[in-house]
């Protein structure tokens, strides 16, 4: 019987099954199968343009160009998002630029990092202009021209983010008039559309009035970075139908007269005292001093505070959820809120705390001055006023990180801790002068000393104990020298099981670092 020769096969795939493959390729496989067949060839750019283009140096504006203008420029439809990080642009390059942006009809998103030093070439800066598409923009390291183009833009906006340079390095012409590069004037021609506001080192001074010309009433989230003082006032009425607000000041980033402070809030109080507040704020994430300066007077669910510490904090804190009152409260601080008997633990005996059903406490580990057997007694005051609410989650968490540690010590130089396990400390000089810690090296705190020894499991069964309609705990010790980073989570359908388990003296802690598995029990 004779055999047939053998044969060599190849699988072969219709043009379908490839143009899947290739939707989910990465850039250099699809670049590899465009040169496979025409009809790949072509589908490509289907592919990669709609992903958006990048063009991170200005040497490739001639290739992206050359790219967009073959097969007869059917590619322009197909760009729909384009990001430009160089901020060097020949005359030359910003012309060919222009002439292909200017073919492109359904570009959405324009993101430019350097606006002002893109923008500076004329015709470029009246193409972006005469887009009529454009839905989110994002300017960074804006300026004049950048401020022209916004006000002119033909396009009405959806998102918009608008980040002038710091002080230092701004580029703004110091002629150029405060009232021509505020969001609110610059934005004017999207009044009715935009939704999401996103600005940066805008002087949002309290020489800000309200603009009655100026509303956007369908304004959603409003993020608001490295600005003066908050004046609520022209927030609450160019914005009124807000629901999400994140704002970081440089007054959170500075030290300033409390007496300016507190006439800050105080005028924002009697602005919203007389003529109201937000009806459908729904969330805000800030530095606490941002979130008291802004005196708000409505009802908030979600409250996200950062950087919560002072010494009356307490009174502060009780004031501002006296008006917030949310169901929600996320608390964040590198201080100690627990150095004094009856300190935060009054905060949540005042009425302002009374509607709250979920509470999230994050706090250093590394406190200098702090003393275990106060924390304990803390601890305890805090479990009893908690009890009085009906919450059904509660986070605890202790975390430092080692550069936060040696920051600590060397902001406290004088420090010392006779404790036996207290570490040495040794200053080093680093390569540039600078007094440096090893975290080898810092010392450990009394309050590290008392989480080094705190049995975790125990905590979490007396919280149970004392927040007995809690369906959610959840306790976590992170970054103290010398333990593991332990975590227990209880959720409902294992509370039960759990609770019981550790009533038996079982351990159940979870470790999140699993290089440190070895110290398990």
């Amino acid at each position: 019987m004779q055999m047939a020769p053998h044969q060599n096969t190849k699988a072969v795939l219709n043009l379908d099954v490839l143009y899947h493959i290739m939707s989910s390729a990465t850039m250099p496989t699809i670049a590899a199968m465009m040169r496979v067949s025409h009809a790949l060839y072509r589908d490509g750019a289907k592919v990669i343009l709609p992903r958006g283009v990048c063009l991170d140096d200005s040497k490739t504006v001639s290739s992206f160009v050359q790219f967009m203008m073959a097969e007869d420029g059917i590619r322009r439809h197909y760009l729909h998002k384009l990001e430009i990080f160089f901020n060097k642009l020949s005359s030359q390059d910003a012309h060919l630029l222009a002439q292909a942006i200017r073919s492109v009809p359904d570009l959405r998103s324009l993101k430019i990092v350097y606006a002002e030093w893109v923008l500076k070439h004329q015709r470029l800066l009246e193409t972006f202009i005469g887009l009529e598409g454009l839905e989110s923009i994002d300017l960074r390291s804006c300026g004049e021209h950048a401020c022209r183009f916004l006000r002119e833009s033909r396009s009405r906006f959806v998102s918009a983010t608008i980040h002038f340079p710091e002080a230092e390095e701004c580029s703004i012409p110091v002629e150029l008039p405060d009232l021509t590069w505020k969001p609110i004037l610059l934005l004017e021609n999207s009044m009715s559309t935009l939704q999401v506001l996103h600005c940066s080192a805008w002087e949002a001074d309290d020489g800000i009035e309200v603009h009655e010309e100026y509303v956007y009433p369908h304004v959603q989230e409003l993020v608001m970075d490295d600005i003066w003082f908050p004046v609520t006032s022209a927030y609450v009425y160019s914005y009124p139908n807000l629901t999400c607000l994140r704002t970081e000041t440089i007054h959170h980033q500075i030290s300033d007269d409390e007496t300016t402070s507190e006439a800050q809030r105080a005028s924002n109080l009697a602005y919203q005292l007389r003529h109201g507040s937000w009806t459908k704020l729904q969330e805000i994430h800030a530095p606490f001093i941002d979130v008291y300066l802004l005196g708000l007077t409505c009802c908030v669910p979600f409250l996200d505070v950062m950087d919560v510490g002072g010494s009356d904090i307490s009174v502060r804190l009780s004031e501002v959820l006296s008006y917030l009152q949310p169901t929600r409260l996320v608390l964040s601080t590198k201080d100690n809120l627990l150095r004094t008997r009856d300190g935060i633990a009054q905060v949540f005996r005042s009425q302002g705390a009374s509607k709250l059903k979920e509470l999230e406490l994050t706090m250093a580990s590394f406190c200098l001055g702090s003393d275990g057997a106060v924390v304990r007694d803390a601890l305890d005051d805090l479990f009893v006023a908690l009890g009085s609410l009906r919450l059904t989650s509660f986070k605890l968490t202790w975390d430092s990180d080692a550069d936060h540690r040696r920051i600590g010590v060397l902001l406290k130089p004088g420090y010392h801790s006779d404790h036996k396990e207290r570490a040495e400390i040794q200053r080093e000089e680093s390569a540039d002068g600078e007094k440096q810690l090893p975290s080898s090296r810092v010392p450990v705190t009394p309050l590290e000393i008392f989480l080094l020894h705190v049995d975790v499991n125990e905590l979490v069964a007396k919280i149970h104990r004392a927040l007995p309609t809690l369906q959610t705990i959840e306790v976590a010790v992170r970054n103290v020298p010398r333990r593991n980073n332990g975590v227990i989570t209880f959720s409902p359908a294992e509370m039960f099981d759990k609770y019981a388990a550790l009533e038996h003296g079982l351990r159940t802690t979870e470790y999140t670092d699993t290089a440190e598995a070895s110290g398990r029990q």
